[in-house]
């Protein structure tokens, strides 16, 4: 099947980026913005993983086990025996037998490994890409540990781990509840890429549909963009509350915003009519792709006028 995600990664220099000066001091911005190219397509196959990236993440597994024997081999005091018989039974909470501990995947240490290498200080774009690499081919078993990462104190933690669950889309689905949660964070990047995540999953446009609308309405550019995009994977009557949104985003100067609406407004027929004013006003003269995008757009939204 066609691979209907489009993964941009967009950069920009300045105050309040995502990495803030921890990679190597470049200041640089990193988000995954899964923009929706077609509704309903993907792909059942994991990514290929590259000799680099398979390198990077044995490595990093390597250091994961080594710390992971030094921790089972440090010393353990052990209770006096005598003692311990001479203890009465009783309900005393420090007689019961300690919960047993759910047995650790190798996969899930690798995809712990892989995790805290991309959100490491000052890591480089190169091991940044191999532990994205690896955490999509390791896919379902790395769910638990970004889950945690998104719950994390650390922004950084917070932004990678809802980035990779974007990019996993509906196989993150078993994280919907810490996503849907994920909304309310303080940071946009976490909010746009939980609600990038959740758009990809049955059932779930009821909770993204306002974070959407925010950020058609925001001052980021690339966030109105990854907003526009993903709204056209949703049902349409989901959207259709936005009608007078998506009308006003015609005069937009992002062709792509622009040719994203259109197509939405289309696509909701009559009940769209609010909008034909605006499509009529829109220059397309000189971009025949986008002509053709209002003129469809037209006749779907005045069908009913057509008829006999």
């Amino acid at each position: 099947m066609a691979d209907c995600l489009g993964l941009t990664r967009v950069q920009r220099s300045g105050k309040g980026s995502l990495f803030d000066g921890r990679l190597s001091g470049t200041r640089t911005l990193v988000t995954a913005l899964v923009l929706a190219l077609l509704a309903g397509c993907g792909s059942d196959e994991s990514p290929p993983v590259s000799e680099e990236t398979s390198s990077a993440a044995a490595t990093a597994t390597s250091a994961a086990k080594e710390t992971a024997v030094a921790k089972s081999e440090s010393p353990v005091m052990e209770e006096d025996a005598g003692s311990k018989a001479a203890e009465p039974a009783g309900n005393d909470p420090a007689s019961e037998p300690a919960p047993v501990e759910q047995p650790v995947s190798a996969e899930q240490r690798e995809a712990e490994a892989a995790f805290g290498a991309m959100t490491a200080v000052g890591v480089s774009q190169k091991n940044l890409d191999a532990a994205t690499d690896r955490l999509l081919a390791i896919g379902a078993p790395a769910i638990p540990v970004l889950v945690a990462g998104l719950q994390a104190e650390d922004s950084l933690r917070r932004e990678m781990a809802a980035t990779m669950l974007a990019l996993m889309g509906a196989t993150a689905a078993d994280a919907k509840d810490q996503l849907i949660a994920a909304l309310k964070d303080e940071s946009d990047f976490v909010r746009a890429n939980a609600a990038t995540a959740l758009a990809q999953m049955p059932g779930q446009a009821e909770h993204v549909v306002s974070v959407f609308s925010e950020f058609l309405d925001g001052d980021d550019e690339h966030l109105r963009k990854m907003a526009a995009m993903n709204l056209s994977v949703l049902d349409v009557e989901a959207a259709k509350p936005l009608v007078g949104q998506m009308a006003r985003l015609l005069t937009d100067g992002d062709r792509d915003v622009v040719l994203a609406m259109v197509e939405l407004l289309g696509r909701m027929g009559p009940d769209a009519r609010e909008a034909v004013a605006e499509l009529k006003a829109l220059d397309s003269a000189d971009d025949a792709g986008l002509q053709t995008a209002v003129t469809a757009a037209l006749t779907q939204i005045e069908v009913d006028r057509e008829s006999p």
